[in-house]
C-alpha cells in the first residue's frame, strides 16, 4: 500500500481499534509506504495503531504512525521499519519480535507524554528470533524510558548503533545489549538481571549508573 505522501494520504480510526493488522498466516513482506496512519486518539486506548503478527516480515517506510496504545506492536521477524515517525500513548514500539529499525524517530508528538519509546517484552511463544537492531534512530521525547528491555527469559539481543536517547534506559532481563556510538542524554542507566551489556560511553557530569551483571562502561 503506497500513499502520495505523509501529509497527503492519511488513514485513521475514530474508535478504539487498530488501523492496520498484518495477519501472521498470510503476510509475506507486505509493505506500507509514504502515508500516515493514526490510531485511536485517547490515552485510554487499548488498541495499537499497527499490529504485526507472529513471525511476519513487513516493510514500513517513510510513514507517520501515531496514537493508539502503541504506534506499532511488533511480533514480526526480519521486518524493516525505516524513516518513520512513531508515537503512541504507552509506547512508540512494543516488541515481542526481532526486526530492523533504520533512521526512525521514536518521539512524542508534543500533545501527550508516553511511557516508552521502545519496550521489549518476553518473546512470543515459538518466536524464531529475539534480536532487534536500531541504526541512527532518535529516541527523544517526553518518556519515562527511552528504552526498557524487560525479558524474563533472558533471551533478548538488542543493538543500538549511532542513536540518541533523551530519557532513562532500563535493561532488566536480557541476553545481550549494546549501545555503540550513542548519545545518552539521561543521567540514569539501570542494568539488572541481564547476562551481558555491550561497551558503552557515557559523558557528562552527574552520571548515575546502576548495574548488577556483566557489563563494561567507558567513562
Amino acid at each position: 500500500m503506497i500513499g502520495s505522501g505523509q501529509a497527503v494520504t492519511v488513514i485513521e480510526v475514530e474508535t478504539d481499534s487498530a488501523v492496520v493488522t498484518f495477519d501472521a498466516a498470510t503476510c509475506n513482506h507486505s509493505a506500507i509506504k509514504d502515508l500516515s496512519l493514526f490510531g485511536y486518539q485517547s490515552a485510554a486506548s487499548t488498541s495499537n495503531a499497527v499490529n504485526v503478527g507472529n513471525n511476519c516480515p513487513v516493510i514500513l517506510r517513510d510513514d507517520t504512525i501515531w496514537f493508539g496504545a502503541s504506534a506499532i506492536y511488533n511480533n514480526g521477524v526480519d521486518s524493516l521499519i525505516e524513516n518513520c515517525f512513531l508515537s503512541g500513548y504507552v509506547a512508540a514500539v512494543t516488541s515481542q519480535g526481532a526486526n530492523w529499525y533504520v533512521r526512525d524517530k521514536l518521539d512524542t508528538t508534543g500533545s501527550f507524554p508516553s511511557t516508552y519509546a521502545f519496550l521489549q517484552g518476553v518473546p512470543f511463544t515459538g518466536a524464531s528470533s529475539e534480536e532487534n537492531h536500531f541504526v541512527r534512530c532518535d529516541f527523544s521525547g517526553d518518556y519515562m524510558y527511552s528504552v526498557a528491555i524487560q525479558d524474563g527469559t533472558n533471551g533478548a539481543i538488542t543493538v543500538f548503533d549511532s542513536s540518541v536517547f533523551s530519557s532513562p534506559i532500563l535493561v532488566s532481563g536480557a541476553k545481550w545489549t549494546s549501545f555503540s556510538n550513542a548519545e545518552i542524554g539521561s543521567t540514569i542507566v539501570t542494568v539488572m538481571g541481564s547476562y551481558a551489556f555491550g561497551s558503552t560511553t557515557i559523558a557528562g557530569g552527574g552520571s548515575n549508573i546502576v548495574g548488577s551483571g556483566n557489563f563494561s562502561l567507558n567513562l
